[in-house]
């Protein structure tokens, strides 16, 4: 038999080869973004009954309180959410993928919803750091204080004049 056939590579291998790094990809900023909601919550857990300062940041009850509600909405969300698809399709919904919807749901009701809120208090407070006038401002000096310019106009008669 002939060998060589099956040494070329197929345009499905590379098809393959990009869905495989999109997916590790994908994984590799769930588990960050998983990663950074788990420590958030225990930050607003700690912050639950009484203001945490780290920092310069000051985390307020109420604040943390809708941080955590925030995510238990959006798992509760997106599980309902794959469940009804999963119905519609009469597809079966498997435990191990419930609990992964149900970390990104909360991922995305926690951390998203909040990077979301303070992208929106930015562009709507005016700048923190007090503008220092004096940094701002030119010194120029007043209208009677400089020379009076030499230069004039040129007029129609202007070469007669030089001539005579």
């Amino acid at each position: 038999m002939n060998q060589q056939r099956y040494n070329k590579a197929q345009p499905a291998d590379y098809i393959g080869l990009i869905v495989m790094a999109v997916v590790l990809v994908a994984m590799a900023l769930f588990f960050f973004f998983a990663f950074i909601a788990f420590v958030l919550t225990i930050i607003a857990a700690l912050a639950w009954s009484k203001p945490l300062a780290l920092g310069p940041i000051h985390i307020e009850p109420a604040r943390a309180r809708a941080f955590i509600k925030r995510g238990l909405l959006g798992a509760v969300s997106l599980i309902l959410f794959v469940a009804i698809c999963a119905i519609m399709m009469r597809t079966p919904l498997q435990q191990s993928t419930a609990w992964v919807m149900m970390a990104i749901g909360y991922c995305l009701g926690s951390v998203g919803i909040e990077a979301i809120l303070v992208l929106a208090q930015r562009r709507a407070a005016p700048a923190e750091h007090p503008v220092n006038e004096q940094s701002n401002t030119l010194d120029v000096p007043r209208r009677d204080a400089l020379p009076s310019p030499t230069f004039t106009y040129a007029s129609w008669d202007d070469e007669e004049e030089r001539r005579s």
